[in-house]
């Protein structure tokens, strides 16, 4: 897309990626209502018992897993694509203009800010809070009631209906409570999931993709998708025609202590963005809670 000033912007690969998820759950809402609501009625209208229950449970499994699962997953995907429309606006109004978006305070430009070629690496993640290990329990106790009555037909050799179920879902909790705190484990102690930054001579490179100081077009800040407050989660954005490069940092409050690591970080990311707006000729622009005119 063509800009003022003959700059081009890519656009945002994850809007697409939303918009069609948001179709095909739409699609999927309904085909899955009509089915349901055939089961759901031929149930309704026999005598109910704990094993006509389990027997419900068990051939309208998949259905009632979607009709639970759904409405999280569709707020998700539908917020999220609110979200990104609503980057993308500010990202375009601010390649037009940036001397309307920029900061009121720029970093200072200093090309030799880095010792080249430098790598930041995010700091660990924090140990999740109580509620996060609430949430945790709660997703995997719903997984558990969905899956056990359909796996706990394999059991009826030796168990009736109810014990079956019973086992069933307790062998589900322990998998899957094993495989959550597997993941917790890597992420505390690994580099899984980290950002890996390499700053360079010719540019800036995460993964695959690779920004070339001559190519980049914006360099913007805005709040993370699903941050608490606009000044404790920050992404970070370093866009070309072709690429697009983010990475985030977090302020913690004011009463919240960081630790060594994380004020590393933050100022690895403040000398990058020094280093940035003197290489490029860019300056920081903040998409945040600024209105679009026109």
């Amino acid at each position: 897309m063509q800009f003022a000033y003959g700059r081009q912007l890519r656009k945002n690969p994850l809007i697409e990626t939303y918009r069609t998820q948001k179709i095909m759950f739409t699609v999927l809402l309904v085909m899955f209502f009509f089915i349901a609501s055939v089961i759901v009625f031929g149930y309704l209208t026999s005598p109910l018992t704990m094993d006509s229950f389990l027997q419900f449970l068990d051939s309208g499994s998949e259905f009632i897993s979607f009709f639970l699962m759904y409405p999280l997953i569709y707020l998700n995907t539908v917020t999220q694509l609110f979200y990104w429309r609503w980057i993308e606006q500010r990202r375009y109004a601010a390649v037009m203009r940036p001397d309307l978006w920029s900061v009121a305070e720029q970093p200072i430009e200093n090309p030799t800010a880095l010792s080249l070629p430098y790598t930041i690496i995010s700091p660990l993640l924090k140990r999740p809070r109580l509620r996060d290990y609430a949430m945790m329990v709660l997703v995997i106790l719903m997984l558990a009631l969905i899956l056990a009555p359909g796996s706990s037909h394999t059991l009826t050799p030796w168990l009736d209906r109810w014990h079956g179920f019973l086992a069933a879902f307790a062998a589900i909790v322990f998998i899957f409570g094993g495989l959550i705190i597997l993941i917790l484990i890597l992420n505390r102690y690994t580099r899984l999931g980290r950002a890996k930054i390499v700053v360079a001579e010719q540019g800036v490179t995460m993964g695959k993709t690779q920004i070339y100081w001559w190519e980049a077009q914006l360099f913007a800040i805005y709040q993370t998708y699903n941050g608490k407050r606009p000044e404790t989660s920050i992404t970070y954005e370093l866009s070309s025609a072709t690429d697009i490069l983010r990475w985030t940092t977090v302020w913690r409050a004011a009463d919240v202590q960081p630790d060594s690591a994380e004020v590393e970080y933050t100022r690895q990311l403040q000398t990058l963005s020094q280093m940035i707006v003197a290489r490029t000729g860019l300056p920081l622009v903040d998409l945040r809670d600024r209105p679009v005119e026109g």
